[in-house]
Protein backbone atom coordinates (compact mmCIF):
# COMPACT_ATOMS: atom_id res chain seq x y z
CA UNK A 1 0.00 0.00 0.00
CA UNK A 2 2.96 2.01 0.30
CA UNK A 3 1.58 3.98 3.59
CA UNK A 4 2.35 2.89 6.95
CA UNK A 5 0.42 -0.12 8.59
CA UNK A 6 0.76 1.55 11.96
CA UNK A 7 3.29 4.14 13.97
CA UNK A 8 3.99 3.87 17.98
CA UNK A 9 5.89 6.55 20.03
CA UNK A 10 6.47 7.67 23.59
CA UNK A 11 6.26 11.54 23.89
CA UNK A 12 7.93 12.69 27.17
CA UNK A 13 7.30 16.11 29.12
CA UNK A 14 11.45 16.65 28.76
CA UNK A 15 11.11 16.02 24.77
CA UNK A 16 8.83 18.09 25.20
CA UNK A 17 10.86 21.24 27.09
CA UNK A 18 14.30 20.55 24.76
CA UNK A 19 15.56 22.62 22.06
CA UNK A 20 13.80 22.53 19.45
CA UNK A 21 16.06 21.30 15.89
CA UNK A 22 14.30 23.29 12.87
CA UNK A 23 12.14 21.69 10.28
CA UNK A 24 13.01 20.69 7.35
CA UNK A 25 10.73 19.64 4.75
CA UNK A 26 12.76 17.09 2.78
CA UNK A 27 9.94 13.95 2.31
CA UNK A 28 12.06 11.07 0.68
CA UNK A 29 11.49 7.42 0.64
CA UNK A 30 12.88 5.18 3.50
CA UNK A 31 16.28 3.48 2.14
CA UNK A 32 15.32 0.57 4.80
CA UNK A 33 12.63 -0.25 2.70
CA UNK A 34 14.02 -2.40 -0.17
CA UNK A 35 10.62 -3.29 -2.03
CA UNK A 36 9.24 -0.76 -3.61
CA UNK A 37 8.80 2.66 -2.11
CA UNK A 38 6.20 5.76 -2.50
CA UNK A 39 7.88 9.20 -3.53
CA UNK A 40 6.99 12.39 -3.16
CA UNK A 41 6.35 12.48 -6.53
CA UNK A 42 3.39 10.34 -6.01
CA UNK A 43 2.05 13.41 -3.92
CA UNK A 44 2.08 15.92 -6.57
CA UNK A 45 -0.91 17.13 -7.73
CA UNK A 46 -2.84 14.12 -6.47
CA UNK A 47 -4.97 16.52 -4.03
CA UNK A 48 -3.75 15.21 -1.04
CA UNK A 49 -0.96 15.99 1.51
CA UNK A 50 1.62 14.51 2.67
CA UNK A 51 0.19 13.67 6.36
CA UNK A 52 2.39 13.08 9.45
CA UNK A 53 1.47 9.98 11.35
CA UNK A 54 4.36 10.96 13.89
CA UNK A 55 4.19 14.23 14.07
CA UNK A 56 7.43 15.93 13.21
CA UNK A 57 7.10 18.96 16.17
CA UNK A 58 7.00 15.41 18.42
CA UNK A 59 10.42 14.50 17.74
CA UNK A 60 11.65 17.95 17.12
CA UNK A 61 13.88 17.71 20.34
CA UNK A 62 16.32 15.63 18.16
CA UNK A 63 17.55 15.87 14.44
CA UNK A 64 17.86 12.73 13.42
CA UNK A 65 14.58 12.13 15.33
CA UNK A 66 12.70 14.43 13.34
CA UNK A 67 14.40 13.95 9.47
CA UNK A 68 12.82 9.87 10.73
CA UNK A 69 9.59 11.85 10.41
CA UNK A 70 10.04 13.19 6.65
CA UNK A 71 10.51 9.33 5.60
CA UNK A 72 7.55 7.96 3.28
CA UNK A 73 7.43 5.41 5.68
CA UNK A 74 5.79 7.80 8.05
CA UNK A 75 3.45 9.45 5.68
CA UNK A 76 0.07 8.96 4.34
CA UNK A 77 -2.30 10.67 2.05
CA UNK A 78 -4.55 13.40 4.07
CA UNK A 79 -6.64 15.86 2.76
CA UNK A 80 -6.32 18.89 3.26
CA UNK A 81 -8.44 20.60 5.93
CA UNK A 82 -8.07 16.74 7.98
CA UNK A 83 -4.55 17.05 7.73
CA UNK A 84 -4.46 21.08 8.69
CA UNK A 85 -7.51 20.36 10.89
CA UNK A 86 -9.25 18.31 13.51
CA UNK A 87 -5.55 15.68 12.93
CA UNK A 88 -3.68 18.76 13.91
CA UNK A 89 -5.67 19.86 17.02
CA UNK A 90 -4.88 15.91 18.38
CA UNK A 91 -1.47 16.65 17.72
CA UNK A 92 -1.10 19.08 19.61
CA UNK A 93 -3.67 17.79 22.60
CA UNK A 94 -0.83 15.28 22.53
CA UNK A 95 1.50 17.00 23.25
CA UNK A 96 -0.21 19.15 26.03
CA UNK A 97 -1.07 15.38 27.31
CA UNK A 98 2.33 14.59 27.39
CA UNK A 99 3.32 17.80 29.56
CA UNK A 100 0.28 16.97 31.79
CA UNK A 101 1.02 12.91 32.63
CA UNK A 102 4.90 13.42 32.01
CA UNK A 103 4.83 10.77 29.01
CA UNK A 104 2.34 9.54 26.71
CA UNK A 105 2.22 6.45 24.29
CA UNK A 106 1.08 6.97 21.12
CA UNK A 107 -0.45 4.56 18.32
CA UNK A 108 -1.69 6.06 15.00
CA UNK A 109 -2.27 4.66 11.36
CA UNK A 110 -4.93 4.17 8.59
CA UNK A 111 -8.06 2.29 9.16
CA UNK A 112 -7.10 -0.57 5.66
CA UNK A 113 -11.30 -1.55 5.23
CA UNK A 114 -11.72 1.61 3.77
CA UNK A 115 -9.81 2.80 0.82
CA UNK A 116 -10.94 5.65 -0.77
CA UNK A 117 -8.44 5.56 -4.00
CA UNK A 118 -4.45 5.47 -5.02
CA UNK A 119 -2.35 8.17 -6.03
CA UNK A 120 0.62 8.85 -8.28
CA UNK A 121 2.59 5.71 -10.30
CA UNK A 122 3.75 3.65 -7.29
CA UNK A 123 -0.26 3.20 -6.07
CA UNK A 124 -0.08 4.83 -2.99
CA UNK A 125 -3.16 3.83 -1.24
CA UNK A 126 -5.64 6.84 -0.03
CA UNK A 127 -7.08 5.71 3.66
CA UNK A 128 -10.67 7.39 4.11
CA UNK A 129 -9.87 6.62 8.05
CA UNK A 130 -7.52 7.29 10.40
CA UNK A 131 -7.06 6.45 13.96
CA UNK A 132 -4.84 7.01 17.10
CA UNK A 133 -4.71 5.85 20.67
CA UNK A 134 -3.00 7.21 23.39
CA UNK A 135 -2.29 5.33 26.49
CA UNK A 136 -0.56 7.15 29.68
CA UNK A 137 -0.78 6.66 33.67
CA UNK A 138 -1.96 8.85 36.65
CA UNK A 139 -0.78 7.38 40.03
CA UNK A 140 0.01 4.31 38.64
CA UNK A 141 -3.20 3.56 36.93
CA UNK A 142 -3.61 3.46 32.71
CA UNK A 143 -5.89 5.78 31.05
CA UNK A 144 -6.76 5.09 27.14
CA UNK A 145 -8.37 7.46 24.90
CA UNK A 146 -8.94 6.35 21.26
CA UNK A 147 -9.80 8.42 18.13
CA UNK A 148 -11.64 7.05 14.67
CA UNK A 149 -12.12 9.73 11.92
CA UNK A 150 -13.13 9.62 8.32
CA UNK A 151 -11.17 12.22 6.74
CA UNK A 152 -13.59 12.54 3.83
CA UNK A 153 -15.93 14.56 6.37
CA UNK A 154 -16.52 17.86 4.83
CA UNK A 155 -16.77 19.75 7.86
CA UNK A 156 -14.65 18.62 11.01
CA UNK A 157 -16.35 19.30 14.39
CA UNK A 158 -15.42 18.72 18.10
CA UNK A 159 -12.84 16.55 19.03
CA UNK A 160 -14.84 14.65 21.56
CA UNK A 161 -16.93 13.91 18.66
CA UNK A 162 -14.11 11.63 17.56
CA UNK A 163 -13.65 9.74 20.78
CA UNK A 164 -14.25 6.03 20.45
CA UNK A 165 -13.25 2.66 22.48
CA UNK A 166 -9.62 1.21 21.93
CA UNK A 167 -11.85 -1.97 21.17
CA UNK A 168 -13.42 -0.22 19.02
CA UNK A 169 -10.06 1.31 17.24
CA UNK A 170 -8.94 -2.57 17.30
CA UNK A 171 -11.92 -3.60 15.84
CA UNK A 172 -11.62 -1.88 12.41
CA UNK A 173 -7.97 -2.22 12.50
CA UNK A 174 -7.40 -5.61 13.35
CA UNK A 175 -4.55 -4.58 15.62
CA UNK A 176 -4.09 -5.53 19.13
CA UNK A 177 -3.38 -2.46 20.68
Amino acid sequence: YEIPEWVAYKLTVEMMNSPKSPRVQDFNPDPAITTTSAHYHDYKQSGYRRGHLVPSADMAWHKEAMDATFLLSNIAPMLESFNDGIWLELEHNVRDWSRAYKEVTVLAGPVFDSPVTTIGKNEVLVPKMFFKAILTYEKDEPKVIGFLFNQTTPVHSRLEDYIVTIDSVEKVTGLDL
